[in-house]
């Protein structure tokens, strides 16, 4: 289900207070980062974080070389980690439609699946699945 920008700062107001620097956030991605802000909600929640939970704040949502950048501010390391793992997995999510997805070369990296990949070639992964950064920096020289 795609979440519009209005559904996350229905659904999460104390998250989505103050996005200062952009809330732009790719339709494939959007149930991902719906998961992501139930984990950081909660993860807030929690007793040890009460004086931390009105000074967070998301920051920028946006894609960056393919992958999700989710931006913030005044978080504790827990919320690090999640944002850490969910960025990880935008790597695998097709921008587009949130099928399983590769990061794609042509033009402006893209974290695409076959079907909105347009022909273009993936970047080859690793045999954990991570991407090959290598491959990666290898085609920008």
């Amino acid at each position: 289900m795609e979440h519009k920008t209005e559904d996350f700062e229905k659904q999460f107001p104390e998250i989505y207070k103050d996005v200062y620097c952009g809330f732009c956030l790719p339709a494939g991605w959007s149930d991902l980062v719906w998961k992501l802000s139930e984990d950081i909600q909660r993860e807030l929640d929690r007793p040890e974080n009460i004086e931390i939970k009105s000074s967070f704040k998301v920051a920028q949502i946006k894609e960056k070389f393919g992958g999700l950048r989710f931006n913030t501010d005044g978080g504790p390391k827990s919320i690090d980690k999640l944002i850490d793992v969910a960025e990880k997995e935008s790597f695998h999510i097709c921008e587009t439609c949130g099928k399983p997805g590769l990061l794609r070369k042509g033009g402006w990296i893209r974290t695409l699946c076959d079907e909105h990949s347009r022909g273009r070639e993936a970047y080859p992964v690793k045999k954990d699945g991570s991407v090959d950064w290598d491959s990666l920096l290898d085609d920008a020289e």
